[in-house]
């Protein structure tokens, strides 16, 4: 038998709140008068809760930066959507992606460029007509790959490398229309005012003919042989003629129909179309390259009548050199002016001419000639940085311009008074930057803009007045003018 006493136990020992001062068992987690944790961690359910709110919190910021970075850049080769032909401005602006500038697309201020002085230490050229050049940046959310103005020169097209074309305001930046196409544009030709020619050199064999009064209408494909290499507009204001450089096809079409009117076979890889005149006679010249053994063994011009059938049925051919480049016919339509990259010369063809033409000594590497008024020729020649002046009348050099850098392309104005060029350099991509205009007599440097990087299209407007330069590298095209 115990002694000890029986009986319930006696209270459990207590002490104050240190929170309310209310008593509460020894050891106790929380108060019940005042519901205060005593030092305790809190409930897991508490911690769990307060987690997942964090969690969800890092997600949806980090989902919300995704959308604003990916509104940015639009994937590589992926074809935009039609828009209808009328875009409402709020449609225009809603497509605009974020830029870190306040005017994404759009005009940037105009601002007079200064003059860059030349590295001989002589003064900076000035503009032709004493005015400054003024530059507008109109800001595209892909590569550019080519630029043309329209026939009334108030809009301007661009081909993307998204295998798209645009339509920009020229005055205030302003996107119109954008529609996809089968084919990226390495070349744009506007046919007819209405019909933008997209040409893709390579691994194409056909052109998507884009109606610029339609936009939401989808491309007629003129199927034109193997790497489309060039597309000309004759003067009855439906015909289109095509050359293909792999399938050696010259190609005849109407517009808009897209119905073909006959081709022809030539034994060279084509590259580039013209229009040319004698007497009351229209001819196209087309430029071939005969290869041999994977290298050019010369060059020949074909020249043949369009309007006769079967289609070019009788030919002249005359040989040019071994590698030219692309050339530039006269006002009158009654010569050609081309460069040849491979001898660094110049060839003056002349259709009236009897005797066959010569070479012209110019600059290394030539890549593209022009004619600057009636007098004189011009070559931009990339291996030298230069351009060269040929004086036509005498078939010889008379100066040598040096160049801010290495030439990629020009155009010049309807008047043949000024040339531009786009200094972006010979590689592709294109990392150079700004543009030289060439004019006066005897020609010089008359002026010099910056553009953005990759400086490698240039087009020049109807009137003459306002030039771009698609800027491959900055995704820009700049508006230069006085």
């Amino acid at each position: 038998m115990s002694d000890a006493p029986s009986g319930p136990p006696g209270p459990s020992p207590r002490t104050p709140c240190p929170q309310c001062g209310e008593p509460i068992l020894l050891g106790a987690r929380k108060c019940r008068a005042c519901r205060s944790w005593l030092g305790a961690p809190a409930p897991v359910q508490e911690r769990t809760r307060s987690g997942r709110a964090f969690a969800l919190m890092s997600a949806a910021v980090i989902v919300v930066a995704s959308v604003l970075l990916a509104r940015r850049e639009s994937p590589v080769g992926a074809a935009p959507p039609l828009t209808p032909t009328a875009v409402p401005s709020s449609v225009a602006e809603a497509a605009i992606p974020s830029e870190p500038s306040p005017a994404a697309f759009g005009p940037e201020p105009k601002r007079t460029v200064p003059l860059a002085a030349p590295s001989s230490g002589e003064p900076a050229p000035a503009a032709a007509d004493g005015q400054a050049w003024r530059t507008r940046t109109i800001r595209v959310d892909v590569h550019p790959l080519d630029v043309v103005f329209a026939a009334d020169g108030r809009s301007l097209y661009a081909s993307g490398d998204d295998a798209s074309v645009r339509a920009y305001e020229v005055a205030t930046g302003r996107l119109l229309h954008m529609t996809a196409v089968p084919a990226q544009g390495d070349r744009l030709r506007l046919l007819h005012g209405r019909y933008l020619a997209v040409i893709r050199r390579e691994d194409a064999a056909h052109v998507p003919i884009v109606d610029v009064q339609n936009f939401e209408r989808d491309p007629l494909l003129l199927q034109v042989g193997g790497e489309p290499a060039d597309a000309l507009a004759l003067d009855d204001g439906k015909t289109v003629v095509t050359a293909s450089s792999k399938g050696q096809l010259l190609a005849s079409f109407e517009l808009p129909s897209g119905r073909r009117l006959g081709d022809m076979r030539v034994p060279s890889a084509l590259r580039d179309l013209y229009l040319l005149r004698t007497g009351d006679r229209t001819y196209v010249g087309a430029l071939g390259v005969v290869s041999q053994d994977g290298a050019s063994a010369g060059a020949r011009l074909e020249l043949f009548d369009p309007t006769e059938r079967p289609f070019a049925a009788t030919r002249r051919s005359i040989a040019v050199g071994r590698d030219p480049r692309s050339g530039a016919v006269a006002e009158d339509g009654s010569a050609l002016f081309l460069a040849d990259h491979a001898a660094s010369g110049a060839w003056h063809v002349r259709l009236d001419a009897q005797e066959r033409p010569s070479p012209i000594a110019v600059g290394s590497g030539p890549i593209a000639a022009f004619f600057l008024g009636t007098r004189y020729g011009i070559t931009l020649d990339a291996q030298a940085q230069t351009a060269t002046v040929i004086e036509l009348g005498e078939s010889r050099r008379t100066t040598t311009l040096m160049l801010p850098g290495v030439p990629s392309h020009g155009a010049t104005s309807r008047d043949g008074a000024l040339l531009y060029v786009a200094l972006g350099g010979s590689q592709m991509p294109p990392t150079g930057s700004g543009l030289a205009i060439l004019g006066d007599a005897p020609p010089r440097v008359v002026g010099q803009v910056d553009t953005g990087s990759g400086a490698h299209r240039v087009a020049v407007s109807p009137e003459g007045t306002r030039a771009a330069v698609a800027n491959y590298a900055s995704r820009t095209i700049t508006i230069v003018e006085r």
